[in-house]
């Protein structure tokens, strides 16, 4: 049976999914930034266009520079906004496809300590990371359990 979506505990590891959204929205945001900068520089190069050529401060041409300066920025602020909301979301749900494995291996762990190792073997979930840790993990578990039986068997 399917899991409802709304069961499901979509912050696992709180201590890394957090900072990791973060970190991206604030690349997010320092890209979008510096791409705005180098869109002033253009406007400002504009302006000094105008006053190269001559046109006076009150001339119809630094009113549309003015215009659509005022345009590409709405058009960045939105922009920011959107691809900010976009990316965190984005970014959660691949933390949470990092966070997820490595909790079940912690699981794990810590139920060796009171379960017999063969009843604690794991399995990721298909979209997860890290498949090769749990089957290294696996690995390792059925090599102690085998290890385990050889030192227990009596000596002929």
């Amino acid at each position: 049976m399917i899991k409802n979506i709304f069961r499901r505990k979509f912050l696992i590891n709180p201590d890394f999914q957090l900072p990791f959204v973060v970190r991206m929205i604030i690349i997010n945001l320092l890209t979008i930034g510096i791409l705005y900068v180098g869109m002033y520089i253009i406007f400002y190069r504009f302006n000094f266009l105008g006053s190269e050529l001559g046109f006076e401060s009150t001339h119809k041409f630094y009113d549309f520079i003015e215009e659509q300066f005022i345009l590409v920025t709405t058009v960045f602020v939105a922009i920011a906004i959107s691809s900010s909301f976009l990316l965190g979301v984005y970014s959660f749900f691949l933390s949470h496809r990092i966070a997820g494995p490595l909790e079940n291996i912690k699981i794990r762990f810590k139920r060796l300590e009171t379960e017999k190792p063969k009843d604690c073997k794991t399995q990721f979930r298909k979209d997860d990371f890290f498949h090769d840790l749990a089957s290294a993990y696996n690995e390792h578990i059925e090599k102690t359990e085998d290890k385990k039986q050889d030192n227990e068997e009596p000596n002929s």
